[in-house]
């Protein structure tokens, strides 16, 4: 696996000090680091503050206003993903399969700008291993897959979400079960211990807090994946900066607001559901009305790290995903059915022996 030039940068490229070449943001640090003489330039703490928006108010009065970015959207012909590109490039590769991209027939969009980001906490040496790490462990892996895997690249995205904050109050009818034994009597004398289940009904009302409910706004990556790279440390966010992307590409987000909210009220509602039924406690639980009302509804559009390397293998693409913040890897991987065989095979040889020896 080799690593991935440093991406154009959306505004002038800031230099070294010591010898005027380009720099890129060092991860765990907050610094740029020149890639000749290694010299650290500290990034300036931002003025600005991480603030939740008023989502309703947002909508209505700041929507139109709000400070945008030019983005070019293409389209990749292996993979399918939508990849974004800084407007002064003219070609690139997909970080998500290594596929040459061309921008003439991309388009171009104006999108929110993000608030804030998490910085990459682990470099491109420790991903690399904690890759390497992660295939070593997997069972019937092919022998070879450690060669492919290693012939494309690890890119380093920051991918966008989505976060929400809510005040939620929920009333609720239903009934609660709690079991118990009852002694039946049959035809011929015998008897027979019977669990029963006794039904109350019950309503209340349970009030829940939401902190940062977190929404890819990706449609590139596969989100299952994504969500068991989880959990953030969200107290790393910091004010959206430039500097932060130097030498790493970054997503613009694929997924409106209002899809996001909607998805977020989704995992609100799973969670409300959950907590109404250790509400109602009991055995077993029966919710007949479920009313829920919200308020304060915050959000933020931040930027997240993720260290993403893809191959090809027996003609098709493997993807994998590491969280920038504490290196856990997700990926499907092929399966070598030869060791599968060679296991069963290995298995039922046992099993013969100890037939034949007891």
């Amino acid at each position: 696996m080799s690593e991935s030039p440093p991406e154009p940068a959306s505004s002038p490229t800031l230099t070294c000090r010591g010898c005027g070449a380009r720099l890129a943001f060092l991860p765990g640090t907050r610094s740029l680091t020149c890639e000749y003489c290694g010299m650290r330039n500290p990034i300036q703490d931002s003025a600005e503050s991480l603030v939740e928006i008023d989502y309703e108010s947002f909508l209505q009065e700041q929507y139109e206003t709000e400070e945008r970015m030019e983005v070019v959207a293409v389209r990749c012909d292996g993979c399918g993903a939508t990849v974004s590109l800084d407007p002064l490039v003219t070609s690139d590769r997909c970080p998500y399969c290594s596929t040459a991209l061309v921008v003439a027939g991309g388009s171009s969009s104006s999108l929110l700008k993000p608030r804030a980001l998490a910085p990459f906490q682990i470099d491109l040496k420790k991903a690399r291993a904690a890759f390497q790490n992660w295939l070593h462990g997997l069972w019937f892996a092919p022998p070879d897959l450690k060669r492919k895997s290693q012939q494309d690249r690890l890119t380093g995205v920051y991918v966008p979400y989505w976060t929400f904050d809510a005040e939620t109050a929920s009333d609720y009818n239903g009934e609660r079960g709690d079991h118990y034994t009852d002694t039946e009597s049959r035809a011929s004398s015998a008897q027979r211990q019977a669990r029963r289940t006794r039904w109350t009904p019950v309503s209340n009302r349970i009030q829940l807090h939401f902190d940062d409910v977190l929404v890819p706004a990706t449609r590139s990556l596969n989100s299952a994946q994504v969500r068991y790279l989880e959990p953030w440390n969200l107290g790393e966010l910091v004010p959206f900066q430039e500097d932060y992307l130097r030498g790493f590409r970054t997503q613009a987000y694929e997924v409106e607001l209002t899809e996001g909210m909607k998805r977020a009220r989704g995992i609100m509602e799973k969670e409300i559901r959950d907590a109404v039924r250790r509400d109602i406690g009991g055995d077993e639980q029966r919710i007949h009305s479920l009313e829920t009302t919200m308020r304060d509804v915050t959000f933020k559009h931040i930027l997240l790290p993720i260290w993403v390397s893809s191959f090809r293998y027996n003609g098709k693409i493997f993807r994998f995903l590491i969280n920038g913040q504490s290196g856990e890897v997700q990926g499907k991987r092929p399966v070598s059915w030869f060791k599968v065989i060679r296991l069963l095979l290995g298995i039922a040889a046992a099993i013969f022996i100890l037939v034949v020896v007891l």
